[in-house]
């Protein structure tokens, strides 16, 4: 305003100068030669009119600075109402920061009610300006312009008020700072609502993608979609490798699966269907597919009702569908498996059976579901049946032997196991029955083996004996017999206290390949201590008994006593051993009278040897003397 002022001032100052320089143009003499008089005249005469124009001139200045101050008045005033009524927050200060113009949108937003600040200090209106405010007027004062978007005001209160605002300085005619301006609005409840909106959105966001779920937007326009980067990474790409079109989704589908998509989404763009549910397989960047679970919702349409925004969400569902594909699998397992499995309500009606429970009992799974378990398990009655469930409840489960009753009045065994479990707040109870009429069977034949075996084992001559594989023994009485103990005493003890300490290794060695597979059977002489403290010889022949995995369980023994047998083996040993020295005495003097004939004989043989030598030495002589 000031320098409005300062403009208007100069200008009318130029307009009078060049007015005053035209005025004396006019009065100036056109001759070259004046006596004094004329020019004492001449002087006084431009004295008067310079004196009457300088009246005008005054009257003239006092009449344009009266229009000026009332211009710069009425300027002033449009400029108060201005500022006064402006939409936002407008504060002018002088440079020793006094208020000069406010507006009432200040005075509203900052809770002013002291509407009579002009010419009040800034800082004395607010004492408990924070200093960083204070640091921008120092340096907009120097020339500087600040401005800020989104700026927190902590107020003494402890409240937080949030300012959109700009400070710049003003200047006077001289070009010198008079000033600063602030602009400012308060944009607190805005901010609240851009904060609470953007928790909202990270809310569902995160509620979405925080459960793995991935995100598009369809604009139907355009045919772009926008996928998040949740949907993105889902399928194992980084957010950039996948472009926001329908393409990417379409080329991605199963090729399998495509046609029912592409059905399903047009039947609900076409208004055929109420909403878009759809499951289908996606590829991933492995190449490998996942399975989707996709919901959409039109949320935009043009006049006409066409669909113009469709968005949804993605859920990948494969360990459900794997899940599934498992509960398919043991359905399937449990329908045709090879044993009855029934679900049956506290009062006994079959509210399930598989295929075996009716095959078994000769039913269609039609009679069979609904029947009374009384009508195929006659052992139960509605009285007996509550309490072997209350019983079975307390248990948790229960395994039996009863007997089921087939479609053509046949009876059969089986054995039942009841479960009890708890599934989804609910207390469910399935029986597993299984036909063991062969089972029966073959147990009744094992009986009568065994009776057999037990007969054979208890009237053998032979002893018999079954030991364990930690020593245990059980044998029969021949056994008892060969050892004089009763059947009592040796059932409490082991073979090692039956055997001289020093034959154990031996034995353990001798039964060491029955314990690694390496034979099925072995045979061998054995010392046993009689009851009487006696050594008791028996031939032992042993064969180890293997289980389903080719592991001994037990050895079954024959032991045949052969003390008396080794007693004439030892007294037979004795006499050849009595009869191999006595041979061996004979033929040693036979030995030594032949050696002494054999030195005769060699003396001899030289003695006629010499005799012959002397004869011929005689001969030899005699000749000699002939000679």
């Amino acid at each position: 305003m000031i320098y409005i002022f300062n403009t208007i001032h100069f200008t009318l100052s130029f307009l009078w100068c060049i007015f005053v320089g035209i005025k004396l143009q006019q009065i100036t003499p056109m001759t070259t030669k004046f006596t004094d008089q004329d020019i004492r005249m001449e002087n006084q005469a431009l004295r008067e009119k310079i004196a009457a124009q300088e009246l005008e001139i005054a009257r003239l200045k006092q009449t344009k600075d009266k229009e000026t101050d009332d211009k710069l008045l009425q300027m002033h005033n449009l400029m108060q109402y201005i500022i006064e009524h402006a939409n936002g927050a407008v504060a002018v200060h002088d440079k020793d920061l006094n208020y000069i113009y406010v507006s009432k949108q200040y005075l509203k937003q900052f809770g002013i009610k002291d509407h009579d600040i002009l010419g009040k200090h800034h800082y004395e209106i607010f004492p408990d300006l924070p200093q960083k405010w204070r640091d921008v007027h120092q340096k907009v004062l120097k020339g500087e312009i600040f401005s800020k978007d989104n700026d927190p005001y902590d107020k003494a209160d402890g409240t937080t008020e949030w300012t959109k605002w700009e400070c710049r300085p003003w200047f006077e005619e001289d070009g010198s700072i008079g000033g600063i301006i602030v602009y400012t609005e308060v944009i607190t409840d805005r901010v609240k609502t851009s904060q609470a909106l953007k928790a909202s959105e990270e809310r569902w966001k995160f509620a979405l993608e925080g459960a793995g779920d991935g995100i598009w937007d369809w604009n139907l326009e355009t045919n772009e979609i926008y996928f998040s980067d949740q949907w993105k990474t889902m399928l194992g790409f980084a957010p950039h490798e996948i472009e926001n079109t329908f393409e990417e989704w379409q080329k991605r589908v199963h090729p399998d699966d495509l046609g029912q998509a592409l059905q399903s989404i047009n039947q609900y763009l076409n208004g055929n269907s109420s909403f878009y549910l759809n499951e289908h397989r996606l590829r991933c960047k492995d190449e490998t597919y996942r399975w989707i679970l996709d919901r959409g919702k039109i949320v935009t349409r043009d006049e006409n009702g066409k669909p113009l925004r469709f968005i949804g969400s993605h859920t990948d569902i494969t360990e459900r569908k794997l899940f599934e594909n498992k509960l398919e699998i043991t359905q399937f397992g449990i329908d045709n498996a090879a044993v009855g499995v029934y679900q049956v309500e506290e009062d006994g009606t079959i509210l399930y059976a598989n295929n075996y429970a009716a095959q078994s009992l000769g039913y269609t799974l039609d009679e069979l579901k609904g029947m009374s378990l009384f009508k195929i398990d006659p052992t139960f009655n509605p009285s007996g049946f509550k309490k072997h469930r209350q019983e079975t409840r307390k248990r948790g489960n229960k395994t039996f032997i009863s007997q089921h009753l087939k479609k053509d009045g046949t009876l059969f065994p089986v054995e039942v196991t009841v479960n009890y479990f708890h599934y989804d707040k609910q207390l469910l109870s399935f029986s597993f029955v299984k036909d063991i009429s062969e089972q029966v069977k073959a147990e009744n034949e094992l009986k009568e083996r065994e009776k057999m075996f037990r007969s054979l084992f208890e009237s053998s001559n032979a002893g018999k004996s079954i030991t364990q594989l930690t020593g245990e023994i059980k044998v029969n009485q021949a056994f008892c017999t060969m050892l004089g103990y009763t059947r009592e005493e040796l059932e409490h003890k082991k073979w090692q206290e039956l055997t001289p300490t020093e034959d154990i290794k031996a034995i353990n060695q001798v039964l060491h390949p029955l314990l690694n597979g390496e034979a099925k059977s072995t045979r061998f002489n054995k010392r046993y201590l009689h009851k009487d403290g006696s050594i008791r010889w028996a031939d032992v022949s042993v064969a180890v008994k293997l289980d389903d995995q080719n592991k001994p369980i037990y050895f079954i023994s024959t032991i045949v006593d052969i003390t008396d047998r080794v007693k004439t083996e030892d007294e037979l040993n004795h006499i050849r051993k009595n009869l191999e020295n006595e041979v061996y005495s004979k033929t040693k003097e036979l030995n030594d009278r032949i050696e002494t004939l054999e030195r005769f004989r060699n003396a001899t043989i030289e003695r006629e040897f010499r005799i012959k030598e002397l004869i011929e030495e005689i001969d030899q002589l005699k000749k000699l003397r002939h000679e």
